[in-house]
């Protein structure tokens, strides 16, 4: 799409050069502190080359007509935005395949430092990483409980840190169920990405010596067999308002920029290619006034010599 505006401006630009008057001067006056010069013959730019080196960011050359100038101006400010909104998304994508390149196991979590990693405080796991022997465990423990922010109150507090906050900020480490549930569900801004660590099963806690024990293992077990289980999984963690392609949209999918999202560019793109050829009329149309009234005030002006007297 650039690349074919860049050949439609340049079309539209040399057919300025032929409705113009100006556009064609003959000279180009050249003004200097120390002197004031002419060049004769002067041709105006190739309209392909002073559009490609505007694109480069290499700065217009001299265009003689006010609307050429005006098409220029359009064409600049319109570089100027594609260029700025290409160089900030490269940032965006190169950020977000570090990111996901570099943090994908706990292991490659303890050995950055620039995203800030934790959990709720006061909960099991924060003990499991306290008495685990685990090097790397006993490091991220040490991370957590001397960084600011690192361990927050709740699943509610550390959920809208991750969701809400600038991208990579922050790290929740929780239960792989509950954040495979928060990760299906709207407004889709989160994904849970490496292996589960410290694997356990959930459980139902029954008073001791209760004589249903035997009923609801039997219960649980035929369930499993059944398929029971799977498809109550399915339902609450896979079946999720977010599939497997955007899941994390706030992270891919939010930054990329679609045609629709540049159309006020190309909009006053046109306005300045609309102008242009407007105001190019009017100078031809100024010229070819002016050409008649410099030419009647001529005509005006011959005297005829008197033939005298015989």
């Amino acid at each position: 799409m650039i690349v074919a505006s860049l050949g439609i401006i340049s079309i539209i630009f040399a057919i300025l050069g032929k409705l113009s008057p100006y556009h064609q001067s003959r000279e180009l006056k050249l003004h200097d502190d120390r002197q004031r010069s002419a060049v004769p013959n002067s041709k105006p730019p190739s309209p392909l080359w002073l559009f490609y080196s505007t694109a480069m960011q290499q700065g217009p050359d001299a265009v003689p007509s006010l609307s050429g100038k005006i098409l220029v101006a359009g064409w600049f400010f319109f570089c100027l935005v594609i260029v700025a909104t290409y160089t900030a998304n490269l940032a965006v994508f190169l950020t977000v395949k570090s990111f996901a390149k570099g943090i994908d196991s706990l292991d490659g979590l303890a050995a950055q430092t620039e995203t800030v990693y934790g959990t709720v405080k006061d909960t099991s796991i924060v003990d499991y990483f306290q008495e685990s022997p685990v090097i790397v465990y006993q490091k991220m423990y040490k991370y957590m409980i001397s960084t600011d922010g690192a361990l927050l109150n709740n699943v509610e507090e550390a959920t809208s840190r991750v969701q809400e906050r600038t991208r990579g900020d922050y790290v929740f480490i929780w239960d792989e169920p509950s954040l495979q549930y928060i990760a299906s569900r709207e407004p889709c801004k989160s994904q849970v990405v490496g292996r589960p660590f410290n694997p356990l099963t959930y459980a139902l806690a029954l008073p001791h010596g209760m004589p249903y024990r035997s009923n609801f293992s039997s219960a649980i077990l035929k369930m499993r067999e059944s398929g029971t289980v799977e498809h109550l999984l399915a339902k609450w963690l896979e079946a999720g308002n977010c599939d497997d392609t955007n899941s994390a949209k706030d992270l891919t999918d939010a930054e990329e920029v679609r045609l629709s999202d540049m159309l006020g560019v190309f909009l006053i793109l046109a306005a300045a290619v609309g102008g242009s050829i407007v105001l190019a009329i009017a100078e031809r149309l100024w010229w070819n006034g002016k050409k008649r009234l410099n030419r009647a005030k001529a005509d005006k002006s011959e005297i005829l010599p008197n033939s005298g007297t015989q």
